[in-house]
C-alpha cells in the first residue's frame, strides 16, 4: 500500500513506470591481448562480449495488463486513510528515431533524417483526441504496428537515445469510493526514454540464485519529465515540501525537452494553458 515517506505524486511516478526485461546479445568474438604474452609478442585471445538491450515489444507488453484493467496507484488521504486510484494509460505522443534507416516496412518516415542529428525519424505520433475518447495505449500501439512493423521488432540497440514516449494517465475510479472528492480527478503525463541509459558494457545474461534458479534482469523506465492536470489540491502539492517545486520543474523539463526538438505536444500544450489559467485566477 502507500509507502510512508513518499508523496502521492511520487507514487504516481513510481507505480506507473513500466518494468521491462533486459536481454543480452552476443557481440564478438573480439581479439584482445593475452595477459600471459611476453613483451616481444602479443597473442590474441577471443573474447565474447554480451551487451544489454530491451525490445520495443516488451515495453508495450508492460502496458498490456494496465491497458486492460487499469493501473492501481496507492494514495494517502491523510489521517492514515488510504485509497487506490485506478488510471487508464493512453498514448499521448511519441517519437522513435533509429540509428540507421529501417527497411522493415514501407513507412515513408523510415528513411527521413532529421537535420539536427536526432537520427532517422521512424514513427511519430501526437494525439488530438481527448484522453477519455482514446483507446488504451496497448491497443493503439497494436494498431500502429500494422503500419510500423518496427514497433514489434526493433530493440533499444536500433534506437537513437532521442526516442521517447509520453503516456497520459486518466483517472477512472477509486477504491474505496466513499468520501472521495473531485481533488482526485487529476490526470498526468509521464515522459519516458525508449532507450535505457544502461552502460553498453560486458554483462552476464542472467543472475542465478543459490537454488540455481535464474532471475530475469529488468530495467524500470522511470519518467524523465512529467506534467499534471488539475493537481491543485493539497493532497498533490503538499505545501511546505519540495513536491510543489518538483511539479513545476518536471513540467518545465518536459517543455524544454520538446522545445529542443521543435515538437509541439498537444496534450502538454493543453495542460500548460490550464495550469496558467489556474495560477492567474489564484492571483486575482
Amino acid at each position: 500500500m502507500y509507502s510512508i515517506g513518499k508523496s502521492n505524486y511520487d507514487n504516481i511516478l513510481g507505480w506507473t513506470a513500466p518494468r521491462v526485461a533486459v536481454h543480452y546479445h552476443t557481440q564478438g568474438p573480439t581479439s584482445v591481448p593475452s595477459s600471459s604474452s611476453s613483451s616481444s609478442s602479443v597473442v590474441a585471445e577471443a573474447k565474447v562480449v554480451t551487451r544489454p538491450r530491451i525490445a520495443l515489444s516488451a515495453i508495450w507488453d508492460a502496458y498490456e495488463k494496465w491497458s486492460c484493467y487499469t493501473r492501481g496507484v496507492p494514495l494517502s488521504l491523510g489521517n492514515e486513510e488510504e485509497v487506490t486510484q485506478y488510471y487508464c494509460p493512453t498514448l499521448s505522443a511519441m517519437q522513435i528515431f533509429t540509428i540507421k534507416p529501417f527497411a522493415g516496412d514501407s513507412s515513408p518516415r523510415s528513411s527521413e533524417m532529421r537535420s539536427d542529428d536526432l537520427g532517422y525519424l521512424y514513427c511519430e505520433q501526437n494525439e488530438i483526441l481527448k484522453p477519455f475518447d482514446r483507446p488504451p495505449l496497448h491497443y493503439t500501439i497494436s494498431q500502429l504496428a500494422k503500419e510500423y512493423k518496427g514497433l514489434s521488432t526493433l530493440t533499444s540497440s536500433d534506437l537513437s537515445p532521442k526516442s521517447w514516449i509520453s503516456v497520459c494517465w486518466y483517472p477512472v475510479y477509486p477504491i474505496p469510493s466513499a468520501g472521495i472528492k473531485k481533488d482526485w480527478s487529476a490526470a498526468f503525463l509521464t515522459f519516458h526514454y525508449l532507450k535505457p541509459n544502461f552502460p553498453e558494457t560486458d554483462g552476464e545474461a542472467e543472475k542465478v540464485n543459490e537454488q540455481g534458479v535464474s532471475r530475469r534482469r529488468e530495467v524500470v523506465l522511470r519518467p524523465f519529465a512529467a506534467a499534471t492536470y488539475k493537481a491543485y489540491a493539497k493532497v498533490w502539492t503538499m505545501p511546505g515540501t519540495s513536491v510543489d517545486e518538483r511539479l513545476e520543474s518536471h513540467e518545465a523539463d518536459a517543455t524544454s525537452y520538446l522545445q529542443d526538438r521543435r515538437f509541439y505536444h498537444n496534450d502538454l500544450g493543453f495542460v500548460r494553458y490550464q495550469n496558467y489559467q489556474f495560477a492567474a485566477k489564484q492571483q486575482r
